[in-house]
């Protein structure tokens, strides 16, 4: 077992020797990390890429994806699955198989349904900078034999100019056979599948042509989307659903601004969290905020963001952050200020240019959040009242993503320079 090293941080961390809020009768209630120990690091393959996503499967196994990076921006995904105790590589090459003009797939993005199903989105980029919406994949057998759909390129968003179809799906685990695509500016577009349908390309069908918008969360290509997985809650117009948080970062011309569905649909505006002025690095599109949910508290979200601007020359302008939605605290404002963003590292970084530091939700409330700090791998715990536990120091490797299986440890992909690796994390409450 590899010892991580430990770190105080900017803000003052919990000595997590202590468990919160116990419950004898086995019921999830909120606890914090009693201690966390590094498994063996694991080299996968060589292979250069840049942003990197994981996901854990029911039988607590990891999946991992990255695209061909920046300085490719080539047409093709990788696949790393662990079944069975042995990894499997695996690719996909999008305009081998659509006759699109797709040049350039990235930014994979991945979830796991409530019936063991893996779902990939990923932007794809046309010639000239083109859109040509998102590409959307379905794995039906990932804990056993993991073997991608490719369920075709899908228009979600208006076509505005300068703005691509940007975004990602997320899944509702009490709708297991649809899915919520979201691109810039919080459009959004209701997708169902059907796995009896014998072409792939047809299995996966939006209900209704036209897309629908949440209100004043507009922040262009910069938009982040969740749903909850932490139960079905009543709303006033939908009914019972997951809650879907989303959030979006402005620009001089307007805040950047967080919503909820239940909020949204009980006619409230959306909640201003990050402050223009305060973050310069936000420029026009250049912070994309990232969204995770709570896994006790369907309404809890919590928004990371990399307020390095990468594109402006580097520099600092906050840090690797994150701002918390939590009504318990306060129904109508976010736990920290729009100016002052809860610090996670000040000179940390997610390494992927516009994108969030990767978070994921912890088993008993709260997130775990990965970044790089020079060119190591960090990870922290986040409790839902903005508590930090210790900063872990993990291992070489830049553009960290992280998942916590159905046992609450976490699971990291990242890369070392040329190679892609992998990291267990065993969590102990």
């Amino acid at each position: 077992m590899r010892k991580l090293m430990l770190f105080a941080g900017m803000v003052a961390a919990v000595a997590v020797l202590a468990l919160s809020g116990c419950d004898d009768s086995g019921s999830l209630s909120p606890k914090i990390p009693s201690g966390i120990v590094g498994g063996a690091e694991e080299f996968l393959a060589t292979q250069n890429g840049m942003r990197t996503a994981i996901v854990t499967d029911s039988k607590g196994q990891p999946h991992i994806a990255i695209d061909e990076g920046e300085a490719v921006r080539g047409t093709t995904l990788g696949f790393y699955d662990k079944v069975g105790g042995a990894w499997a590589q695996s690719s996909y090459n999008v305009a081998a198989r659509y006759n699109g003009g797709v040049v350039w797939v990235w930014a994979p993005h991945m979830e796991i349904d409530s019936k063991d199903r893996m779902w990939v989105s990923a932007l794809a980029i046309g010639a000239g900078g083109g859109d040509c919406g998102q590409a959307y994949f379905i794995c039906d057998t990932v804990s056993t034999a993991p073997a991608l759909s490719f369920l075709g390129m899908k228009t979600v968003a208006p076509k505005f100019p300068w703005e691509w179809d940007s975004g990602l799906l997320s899944l509702d685990p009490a709708l297991p056979d649809e899915a919520i695509g979201v691109s810039h500016n919080s459009f959004w577009k209701r997708f169902a599948y059907d796995a009896s349908n014998p072409n792939p390309l047809a299995r996966l069908q939006a209900t209704d042509p036209a897309p629908g918008q949440i209100p004043k969360v507009t922040g262009g290509e910069k938009t982040g989307f969740y749903i909850s997985k932490a139960g079905s809650v009543a709303h006033a117009t939908s009914g019972l659903h997951g809650v879907w948080h989303v959030a979006g970062h402005g620009h001089r011309s307007f805040a950047s601004a967080y919503q909820n569905s239940v909020r949204m649909e009980a006619g409230k505006d959306p909640i201003k969290f990050a402050a223009y002025y305060r973050y310069a690095g936000l420029g026009e599109d250049y912070v994309w905020p990232g969204v995770c949910g709570d896994n006790l508290n369907p309404l809890v979200a919590y928004i990371s963001s990399d307020y390095r601007n990468w594109a402006h020359g580097g520099g600092s302008s906050g840090g690797v952050c994150v701002n918390i939605y939590n009504p318990d605290i306060n129904p109508d404002e976010m736990l920290f200020p729009s100016e002052n963003n809860l610090t996670i590292d000040v000179d940390g970084t997610s390494g992927c240019q516009r994108f969030a530091p990767s978070m994921a939700a912890a088993k008993y409330g709260g997130v775990f959040i990965t970044w790089m700090h020079g060119n190591r791998v960090r990870v922290r715990y986040v409790g839902s009242d903005g508590v930090l536990g210790v900063e872990l120091d993990v291992a070489d490797g830049q553009n960290p993503s992280v998942a916590v299986d159905g046992d609450g440890n976490v699971h990291l992909a990242y890369r070392n320079g040329g190679t892609i690796r992998y990291s267990k994390l065993t969590v102990n409450y």
